[in-house]
């Protein structure tokens, strides 16, 4: 998935970040996510689109974003 990519990535999400992230989502997350951050915890890299680049956070920060309800305070506000 990520060879010839100029992703600046980082290193594995371990099985705990991962089992972390799945428990605390609200829904079930892909298959195809999961394995992604278990090769890449996340990065940063050139898209062929509009923004022009993409920035996926670590399993354990979505996690704790997840846990403290920070981007639910946020989406409400903006509604």
């Amino acid at each position: 998935m990520l060879e010839n990519k100029k992703w600046n990535k980082n290193h594995a999400a371990s099985t705990a970040k991962l089992g972390k992230l799945v428990s605390v989502s609200p829904f079930p997350l892909p298959a195809s996510y999961l394995d992604f951050l278990s090769k890449s915890d996340g990065g940063e890299g050139p898209l062929a689109v509009q923004p022009c680049w993409l920035n996926l956070f670590p399993a354990e920060e979505v996690a704790d974003i997840e846990e403290s309800a920070t981007y639910h305070e946020f989406s409400q506000a903006m509604l």
